[in-house]
């Protein structure tokens, strides 16, 4: 999946031109590191979006497909009434 996901996108990186005076430019502040607050922001917004996005799919698929059934025991062994949960 990683593969399938990432290779388009890594392509594009591979083919886009360096400008002519990145090796002369000053490297950057290390008062925030790697982590800074642009870069905080971007994890946390796309981490909130992707957990509206992965719980929007489960609860359409349980209680559209399912009727709401979540099963009894189903992370103790299979049963015919887990299966909404295994498929959501």
């Amino acid at each position: 999946m990683l593969l399938v996901g990432k290779a388009f996108t890594e392509t594009g990186l591979g083919f886009e031109f360096a400008s002519k005076h990145i090796l002369k430019r000053p490297p950057q502040s290390l008062k925030y590191g790697v982590f800074t607050p642009e870069f905080i922001f971007d994890l946390f917004t796309y981490g909130i979006i992707m957990a509206i996005c992965l719980l929007t799919a489960f609860i359409a698929v349980i209680f559209g497909m399912y009727d709401g059934n979540f099963g009894r025991d189903c992370n103790l062994r299979y049963s015919e009434s887990c299966e909404g949960v295994f498929r959501a």
